[in-house]
């Protein structure tokens, strides 16, 4: 059998043990100096852990801008939340009041409700100073009024509606265009009642529904239902004052008015012609005497 011992290399059979002695003198001085370099570094009179608390600090600075983006997102998203919740609400009660209008309403509807109120609806015509001055007596005796336009006038009169509209007074659908709406199929009449909405409501920052006035009061062929299912009410007028006719007075007016002056009168003016304001100031005193009351033309299906 082979001794493999013959292939390990021979040791140094010396009497002293100089390597190991040697070896361990090393270690010693390695350790020496390694324990005056980690425990002396602060006698210099430099702190060694200043880049290790700057480094904390940074961290820490980062975290708390981190913490601050966050906090500031959070704020952010709370904002919109309730921004959302407040767009939601409102939202919900224009539902509400379209649906409640709407079981109230299974046609055209030229008067509505026994309580003794009446309803003072104009269609706005022009912006100019008569609709101004119109729009200024409304304002300064509180009389509540309900507007209806189109979306082509509302391309063009934007601020005007706002202003009507930041006065506390409803704009509602006249269709897009003034045309008639017999003339139009099911899909295009309800297209013309959204495209106007998208217009009225763009200037105003409000709904158009729950109201729809076909121009002319034209219903003909499917102008109700296409209103209807595209949320609306289809509103027409008891009465029409003919403020728009050339040469109309304020008796003349009056005297087609008056007879048809009870509860749940919806009443037609337009906004824009001059005789109209001196109309609504003689109207208002007949009121008065036939003690009925103007509101706005949704608190007549209520």
């Amino acid at each position: 059998m082979s001794d493999f011992r013959r292939y390990q290399p021979h040791r140094n059979q010396s009497r002293w043990p100089w390597g190991k002695f040697l070896i361990g003198a090393v270690a010693v001085v390695v350790l020496i100096l390694i324990g005056r370099w980690v425990f002396g570094g602060r006698d210099s009179g430099h702190d060694t852990n200043e880049p290790a608390i700057a480094l904390i600090n940074d961290q820490n600075g980062n975290l708390n801008a981190a913490n601050s983006n966050v906090n500031a997102l959070l704020n952010g998203n709370q904002n919109t939340n309730a921004e959302n919740n407040t767009n939601a609400s409102t939202n919900t009660a224009v539902a509400s009041e379209t649906a409640t209008i709407l079981s109230h309403c299974p046609g055209a509807v030229s008067q509505i409700g026994e309580q003794n109120s009446v309803a003072l609806t104009f269609d706005i015509a022009a912006e100019n100073e008569a609709a101004n001055t119109l729009l200024n007596a409304l304002i300064a005796q509180k009389t509540p009024a309900t507007f209806f336009a189109s979306g082509t006038f509302a391309e063009n009169h934007a601020e005007f509606l706002k202003k009507i509209d930041d006065s506390g007074y409803p704009v509602y659908n006249k269709g897009y265009s003034t045309q008639k709406f017999s003339n139009f199929s099911g899909m295009d009449a309800t297209l013309q009642i959204q495209k106007a909405d998208r217009a009225i409501s763009t200037a105003t920052g409000a709904s158009t529904k729950p109201f729809f006035r076909p121009p002319y009061g034209d219903i003909g062929g499917s102008t109700v239902t296409s209103a209807r299912a595209a949320g609306y009410c289809t509103v027409l007028w008891t009465v029409d004052g003919y403020d728009w006719q050339d040469g109309q007075t304020v008796e003349a007016a009056m005297t087609r008015i008056k007879p048809k002056l009870k509860a749940g009168a919806i009443i037609l003016l337009h906004m824009g012609y001059d005789v109209t304001p001196q109309i609504v100031t003689s109207l208002l005193a007949e009121l008065s005497t036939a003690q009925l009351s103007p509101v706005p033309l949704a608190d007549l299906f209520r």
